[in-house]
């Protein structure tokens, strides 16, 4: 005897509307109650999570593309902020993220890691508490916010 099984796929993909990046903005809150969309001075959103604002380590932010986050972003609790990078949207620099996310009340945030999905693999500082890393594509972006959320106490 032999059972065949079919992949069903219970609405197609223009129905979900996977490729608008609104749709994790609008959905991401509602998966965890603790996260608020704040808009930052160029009109794009940041989703904050609110219960880090008074914590006491570095503040990790995902940058990623239309939305295209790994379903281990919903699981990982020591990301601070989401941002969805949306075309034409101009480009949200590390500076204005975090400017955006300290007012959201994380004034106490003792710097900032912002990592972004891009096409090559850089790090750069901006200033004394930003650091701006580049990685080649989702895969690399899940692989080095897990190697955050995964360091000790006395490394955070």
């Amino acid at each position: 005897m032999a059972v065949v099984v079919e992949q069903t796929i219970p609405f197609p993909a223009s129905t979900l509307d996977l490729e608008n990046p609104n749709r994790w903005n609008a959905l991401f809150p509602l998966i965890r109650p603790t996260v608020k969309a704040v808009q930052t001075a160029k009109g794009q959103t940041i989703l904050v999570d609110t219960a880090h604002a008074d914590g006491k380590h570095v503040c990790v932010v995902a940058v990623g593309v239309l939305g295209n986050f790994s379903s281990k972003l919903l699981s990982d609790r020591h990301v601070s902020a989401v941002v969805t990078s949306q075309k034409g949207a101009g480009l949200l620099t590390s500076k204005d993220i975090a400017h955006t996310v300290e007012g959201a009340g994380f004034k106490q945030a003792p710097g900032f890691v912002v990592v972004r999905s891009g096409k090559q693999r850089k790090v750069e500082l901006e200033g004394s508490s930003i650091v701006d890393v580049e990685v080649d594509g989702d895969l690399e972006l899940d692989h080095v916010l897990h190697l955050l959320g995964s360091v000790s106490e006395s490394c955070r």
